[in-house]
């Protein structure tokens, strides 16, 4: 699911929490929450429906590729040096909770969906039966 919307017809009467509780009721699991920063009105019902942890989450990828060409040395100073092209990379991911200071990270070998659902999984774990929320 991308989006949930309540009409303003129908904002604090119960529906929104109901459904959230039947949703959550019937697809059970590790669910990831995003609500944008200023959506102050979002954040006050997702507080109201579930326990909710603020959890701010990133990815890097730190590396190196060797590319061996002029040196720093001026000639005739310059150390020779061997072709060798290596390209190493690690990804990282990371998150924290700004209340508590709850931190876990993953290094991984690639950054596709596979890393990201792991990292998850072991967020999910870590936070036992606690939700969490993001924002990128």
């Amino acid at each position: 699911m991308s989006e949930f919307h309540v009409l303003p017809g129908f904002r604090k009467k119960g529906f929104g929490k109901e459904a959230v509780g039947k949703l959550f009721s019937k697809y059970s699991g590790l669910w990831q929450l995003q609500v944008f920063a200023r959506n102050t009105g979002a954040l006050a019902f997702w507080k109201r429906c579930i326990p909710l942890r603020l959890m701010f989450q990133d990815e890097a990828c730190f590396g190196r590729m060797t590319d061996p060409r002029a040196c720093w040395a001026p000639a005739p100073h310059r150390p020779i040096v061997e072709l060798a092209l290596v390209r190493e990379f690690r990804y990282e991911y990371a998150a924290v909770s700004p209340w508590d200071g709850c931190l876990d990270y993953i290094t991984a070998e690639k950054m596709n969906t596979e890393s990201m659902s792991l990292f998850l999984e072991q967020i999910g774990n870590l936070l036992g039966n606690q939700f969490s929320h993001g924002w990128n």
